[in-house]
């Protein structure tokens, strides 16, 4: 999530190219929408978990997933494009992205017992 993050703030224009070639080339847009439903389902499966903060992150991080992914494959071309829009506004990639790093930096600091 850290690296995420910092390449989100470094590559600001590659991510915005990126994100406008994803509304618009459909095949790509499904696969990467199936992998997130995937990937939800995986960490769902194996880590639905509540009882602390870092444990409710990653089950949160698996339920945000399953609904992106579900959203991608079920949510026509014009409600994809609307919210391509929303997010490459500056306010929210900037917000994007420091929350992936601080999100990052919190969990890593909990694995390695530094708090």
């Amino acid at each position: 999530m850290v690296i995420g993050g910092v390449a989100l703030l470094t590559r600001k224009r590659f991510f915005m190219s990126a994100l406008s070639s994803f509304v618009e080339d459909k095949g790509s847009r499904f696969l990467l929408a199936a992998l997130d439903t995937i990937f939800g389902l995986f960490v769902i499966h194996l880590h639905t978990d509540w009882s602390s903060l870092p444990a409710g992150i990653i089950t949160f991080i698996g339920y945000a997933a399953l609904i992106k992914g579900a959203i991608g494959i079920l949510a026509k071309d014009a409600t994809i494009e609307k919210f391509a829009t929303t997010f490459k506004e500056k306010k929210w990639y900037f917000a994007e992205a420091l929350v992936v790093i601080l999100v990052g930096v919190y969990l890593i600091a909990y694995g390695f017992n530094w708090l």
